[in-house]
């Protein structure tokens, strides 16, 4: 119906727009084959250039969900670690018995290692069908609360599952097992031979090595594999540290606390090696779930923010200025809350510092292929920070010349600096303008901004029409026909349906996030039980110990739990440590959020860390005053 409406005419400046969808891959062909072939007024837009706020949430909830699953990884990892641990210890005596019958070192080793492979093929092919059954049931879920349909896994998905069981199994599972051919047959006779395991150092590169695959593989994000890594070699090593200062600090403590502090206390010290490694394996998890619970808490808070339910709605534009005072009395009449009326003058930067820009910058940065919207403003608006320079009311530069403050991304791409003299044309008209200050833009708020923002009255002779947001609710959507009849100049253009998909997708987003959490606390749950029934054999035979020597079930209880407290609370200390370097690193390498100290973990870490390992320690551990002592103790000889 275009041509039938007759608005193009000799002089008509007509844009068009070609709307494509496809897959990621297809669509990325398609642009490197096409882009040589435009000319220099044609642009390819990606969904993230088009719309900041769709693009930032997807961008980051992205980056949430790789960082979960990397986390699920590594949990994984820790909980395959204690098993094949667990695991070697109980086969320490079968493999001197078979190997006393003649079986050859090869032989044992081949025999683990086709066990382990069978094993993990096995697993890893269970788990896929887990993911693919989770996978039918979330889309089945997603659909019936959201307009979408999700995508089935594809081929390379699957690939990944495989290839991640078996790399774990290798580099996690396969360092406990290595040992296990080279005991001596004499073990069965001298049950006190030592057992010489692969050295922690060698099994810990290649741990190191395995996450640092993984996290790669998964994210293909350098910032974040240097910030998981950082923060797990920052726990191990505060562990270590804060692990030994903790161990003997309780030593010291216990002669002087009740029977069953010293009881707890001298199980930790009894057991250091264990203690400590245990402490490592609580601290790493709740880490682990920490920054997961803490980033996620953030992203959502952040996005209901730069989406408040009183944002900007509607953009009206052309406004002259001998109508910008009854527009300011038409809405505070109606109550309705608008942003400052800036003037917006069209304009192309030509030069800087007398350089005119040639064809070859013009194709290297968009600001200089098109027409820009100039405006001033006596203050600076809440969503923009200044970084360099000062503001107009402390600025004193070239009398001569209009100032000019400057976003600061156009500023590195053309490589402006503070003092550099810019010239502007602005439909025929020169304008010399020195950079008075660089300025960061939140591009997210709904509010009107600008790349280049001039001192007050340096437009006022280029004829600007102004430009403002406001917010009309729902109800009051008739004031758009009062406010067009009276002034039907103006160009209104609402936004409220669009920020009404941004809050779908951000919601979409946000339920992916938290179902996801779920998923991965299970996990890290799980873990703190397998580490918890690692140590249950010994635990096993002290109790019955105790019980034979008198002492009372609820006595052993109470140790135990205090003993899970106390190993939870001092690995929340150590956790909440590595948390805080974890968090400051991925909100200033990855998820692009100013670094902030987050307070409330230094609290909780440790509460919450001493209530949930003493709680698991308690349930877990309950079993062992239910078996009778006697059966234990024939079993231990």
């Amino acid at each position: 119906d275009l041509n039938s409406t007759g608005v193009i005419l000799p002089g008509s400046r007509v844009t068009y727009r070609w709307l494509l969808a496809g897959e990621e891959s297809s669509l990325n062909d398609f642009a490197d084959a096409l882009k040589p072939q435009l000319g220099d007024h044609y642009r390819w837009v990606t969904l993230k250039e088009a719309q900041r706020n769709i693009g930032s949430a997807l961008s980051r909830g992205t980056r949430f969900l790789m960082l979960a699953g990397i986390i699920g990884v590594l949990l994984a990892s820790v909980a395959i670690s204690i098993a094949a641990q667990q695991f070697s210890h109980r086969h320490i005596d079968q493999v001197a018995l078979i190997k006393s019958l003649g079986i050859s070192a090869r032989q044992v080793r081949q025999l683990y290692f086709y066990q382990l492979l069978i094993l993990g093929v096995l697993a890893s092919l269970a788990g896929m069908l887990i993911g693919e059954g989770l996978q039918r049931l979330i889309a089945a879920s997603l659909t019936s609360l959201f307009n979408i349909d999700l995508l089935p896994a594809a081929p390379t998905a699957y690939a990944a599952g495989l290839a991640t069981g078996l790399l774990c199994l290798l580099c996690f599972a396969l360092p406990p097992l290595w040992h296990l051919p080279t005991i001596s047959p004499l073990r069965i006779l001298r049950r006190e031979m030592p057992v010489a395991t692969l050295q922690n150092w060698v099994r810990g590169l290649l741990g190191v090595a395995a996450i640092m695959t993984l996290v790669w593989v998964y994210s293909g994000d350098s910032k974040l594999t240097l910030a998981v890594m950082g923060g797990l070699l920052s726990i191990i090593a505060i562990s270590a540290a804060l692990g030994l200062l903790l161990l003997r600090t309780g030593q010291a403590v216990g002669t002087k606390v009740g029977s069953i502090w010293r009881l707890a206390l001298a199980n930790l010290q009894r057991y250091r090696q264990q203690t400590l490694t245990q402490m490592m394996v609580f601290a790493c998890a709740l880490m682990l779930l920490m920054v997961l619970f803490m980033v996620r808490t953030s992203l959502l808070d952040e996005w209901r923010l730069q989406l408040p339910t009183d944002a900007p709605n509607h953009f009206i534009l052309n406004i002259a200025p001998y109508e910008k005072p009854a527009i300011n009395a038409l809405f505070s009449e109606n109550n309705f809350t608008a942003s400052p009326l800036y003037p917006m003058v069209l304009g192309r930067l030509t030069a800087a510092n007398a350089t005119v820009f040639t064809e070859v910058d013009r194709d290297r940065s968009n600001t200089l292929r098109r027409e820009l919207n100039l405006s001033w403003a006596q203050t600076m608006a809440p969503d923009n920070t200044l970084l360099e320079g000062q503001w107009w009311d402390t600025w004193q530069g070239n009398t001569l010349n209009a100032g000019v403050s400057v976003e600061a991304e156009v500023a590195k791409d053309l490589g402006l600096n503070l003092g550099d003299q810019l010239t502007f044309s602005l439909g025929g008209l020169t304008l010399q303008a020195e950079i008075a200050s660089i300025r960061s833009v939140d591009w997210n708020a709904l509010t009107p901004n600008f790349y280049f923002l001039f001192s007050p009255g340096a437009l006022d002779d280029f004829s600007p029409n102004y430009l403002t947001s406001v917010f009309i609710p729902p109800n009051d959507k008739a004031f758009i026909n009062t406010l067009l009849r009276q002034y039907p100049t103006i160009v209104v253009i609402e936004v409220d349906r669009i920020i009404e998909r941004i809050r779908g997708i951000v919601d979409q987003v946000s339920r992916s996030i938290e179902l996801v959490l779920w998923l991965v606390c299970i996990g890290g749950i799980l873990v703190l039980i397998a580490a918890v029934n690692a140590s249950m054999d010994n635990r096993l035979q002290e109790a019955a110990l105790l019980r034979a020597l008198g002492s009372g079930r609820k006595r052993i209880l109470g140790s135990i739990w205090l003993e899970f407290s106390i190993l939870g609370c001092c690995a929340g200390i150590m956790a909440t440590a590595g948390a805080e370097a974890l968090l400051l690193s991925l909100q200033v390498q990855v998820f692009d959020q100013p670094a902030s100290p987050h307070y409330r973990l230094w609290l909780s870490g440790p509460l919450l860390g001493a209530s949930i390992i003493g709680l698991l320690g308690l349930l877990a551990c309950r079993k062992i005053i239910r078996v009778p002592p006697g059966l234990v103790l024939r079993e231990i000889e």
